[in-house]
């Protein structure tokens, strides 16, 4: 299992979530490697 940030943005969790960067919402998802 490893995280795969979208648009670049590291996540700081381990399970799909939304991240606010600069107030604009991305979402990073983690999938099985």
């Amino acid at each position: 299992m490893r995280t795969v940030p979208v648009f670049g943005v590291p996540p700081t969790s381990v399970v799909a979530h939304p991240i606010r960067v600069e107030g604009v919402i991305m979402t990073a998802i983690d999938v099985d490697q």
